[in-house]
């Protein structure tokens, strides 16, 4: 589960509270050990305060979550992915261009090879997707 807060600090103690409680009925829990703090943007004093009491590692550098990269800007967000996918994308266009396929079997191939490569991506992370990647 990827969850995105904006006040760390207060609403970090606010999620846990069900979590725990949740655990407690079902007699599932949180594995605390595979759980991490990532924080996305630059932190403030009072962010930075609140990661050793949450009881989360801190993650530093990239985490991949679902076959998404994650940066700590959104800006990192949309080069990591997206360039990585356009990358195979024009792999794949490659290999696609030089079999004889009908215009009903390229239309086959972008509904169900390329379109949800890409749609992925864009319905899973929160960034702004410049209008020039749509021209």
């Amino acid at each position: 589960m990827l969850v995105y807060v904006r006040h760390p600090e207060s609403s970090i103690p606010v999620i846990l509270k069900p979590l725990r409680e949740f655990g407690e009925c079902s007699g599932l829990r949180v594995s605390f050990c595979k759980s991490y703090l990532f924080p996305m943007g630059a932190l403030t004093g009072d962010q930075t305060d609140v990661l050793p009491i949450v009881g989360l590692p801190w993650v530093a550098g990239d985490l991949g979550y679902s076959g998404i990269r994650l940066a700590h800007t959104a800006d990192e967000n949309y080069d990591l992915n997206h360039g990585r996918v356009l990358k195979g994308l024009r792999t794949s266009k490659r290999f696609w261009e030089e079999l004889l396929l009908s215009l009903m079997g390229r239309a086959a191939i972008t509904k169900k090879v390329i379109l949800p490569r890409c749609l992925y991506g864009l319905q899973n992370m929160l960034y702004e997707v410049p209008t020039s990647h749509f021209a």
